[in-house]
């Protein structure tokens, strides 16, 4: 108990409640008898309704005041004692590892040291590391000037992905972009994309485009040492195109991956939760590196359904110093599905925001037909759980409100798309 304010003491705060892995971290730590603080962007969201939730505390935007963030955090850990604060979104754990020093009297941060974070924040020195170590990389550029990016266009060809170095809080990389990850088909884009940037006084990273499945090794290590770690593939993304995962599948792990995982964290001398992500081509076996994420992936209730309780495993390691061995063996062949994810992608394809797709997608019928299957028994729910069910019933209700207004929407249209089209 805080004698000073008469509020209860709890064992972890959370960010990213508003996220699906941020109530999959408080369901899988409160299934364990720890009391949650929850904290997020908004006043309700999904992990403010969870049972396991016994506080919760709103906090300023951490992608556009660092400062207010680490402040508003280190209120609620003052206010509850808490000792552990587990970062659940990237922008998140960029702003706490900035503040670190303010936090370092009365809690622990469940991130790894900032310059092991900087190797998996900056994707240019990632993929340096990589190629230092004999990984396999795409062909990779970080161009100053539009004649150097031409020249490795030149070399490479068309398609091509453009790729930001750093989400743009992160101030150890100068020049920020306001997205994740473009696609190049030919060279009219291509032009068009450096006018743009040319304009804005930096460019992104070019890289060869690499067809395959993102294959994520999920870790969690101390001091470079893998304790826990488990694989599973991408089976479907949100947009089509790729973005985030809305369907993952578990499988084994594959060996030479494994070696790679093992040679990159061991490098970096990380500390707590990576996940790196790999793209495979399954018609030529040809495996490259993609992107280490250094905080907790999003589909990380799929792992903790399968019986591999990293957060908790996470909490342990912070707190208390115990490495304990996550379970080397999982259930294969075990798809989860979130929803939201699949609803988006589904939404996209047929309004044909997926027609710049660099692959060939198969049809709006055949995509709808592949999500409705899901729907099957045996494909667990990401957000669903008979134990917690408030934020699973809040997440149907948002999403039947959302569509209902968004078909209404589109049907409203069609008429004015008619008249405008006879015009």
């Amino acid at each position: 108990m805080n004698k000073d304010r008469g509020l209860p003491s709890l064992d972890v705060l959370v960010t990213g409640a508003d996220e699906r892995q941020g109530l999959a971290v408080i369901r899988a730590l409160g299934s364990q008898g720890l009391k949650v603080c929850a904290a997020g962007l908004h006043k309700r969201n999904l992990g403010s309704l969870s049972r396991y939730t016994k506080a919760y505390h709103q906090y300023p935007p951490p992608l556009t005041d660092k400062q207010k963030f680490s402040e508003a955090i280190l209120e609620a850990v003052k206010a509850y004692n808490i000792p552990v604060v587990i970062p659940v979104v990237e922008s998140t754990v960029i702003a706490l590892d900035e503040y670190r020093k303010i936090f370092a009297p009365h809690t622990l941060l469940a991130i790894p040291p900032s310059d092991s974070l900087e190797y998996a924040l900056d994707k240019k020195k990632t993929y340096e590391l990589a190629e230092s170590l004999g990984i396999t990389i795409p062909r990779t550029c970080s161009p100053v000037s539009v004649s150097e990016a031409t020249d490795f266009v030149k070399q490479t060809g068309f398609p091509i992905i453009l790729k930001p170095r750093a989400i743009g809080s992160y101030s150890r990389v100068a020049g920020a972009f306001d997205f994740k990850i473009r696609y190049i088909k030919d060279s009219a884009s291509f032009e068009k994309a450096m006018i743009e940037f040319e304009q804005h006084g930096s460019f992104p990273m070019l890289q060869e485009y690499c067809p395959g499945v993102g294959v994520p090794q999920s870790t969690l290590c101390a001091k470079g040492k893998i304790i826990g770690i488990y694989q599973h593939r991408r089976g479907r993304d949100y947009p089509l195109t790729g973005g985030v995962a809305s369907v993952v599948v578990s499988e084994k792990i594959d060996p030479q991956l494994l070696n790679w995982t093992e040679k990159l964290l061991g490098a970096m001398q990380w500390d707590g939760i990576a996940q790196v992500e790999y793209r495979v081509d399954q018609k030529t076996g040809k495996k490259v590196l993609f992107e280490i994420n250094g905080r907790i992936w999003a589909p990380v209730s799929a792992a903790i359904k399968w019986g591999l309780n990293y957060p908790y495993a996470l909490y342990e390691y912070i707190k208390d110093g115990v490495d304990t061995p996550m379970p080397d063996s999982y259930p294969l062949e075990r798809r989860t599905r979130y929803l939201r994810g699949d609803l988006i992608a589904l939404e996209g394809h047929l309004l044909g925001w997926t027609r710049d797709s660099v692959v060939p997608l198969p049809g709006k019928g055949r995509i709808l037909w592949e999500i409705l299957k899901d729907f099957r028994p045996g494909v667990q729910s990401d957000v669903g759980s008979w134990t917690d069910p408030t934020p699973s019933i809040y997440e149907y209700i948002t999403l039947i409100l959302r569509y209902s207004y968004r078909s209404v929407y589109h049907l409203l249209r069609i008429p004015y798309r008619m008249i405008k089209r006879k015009r």
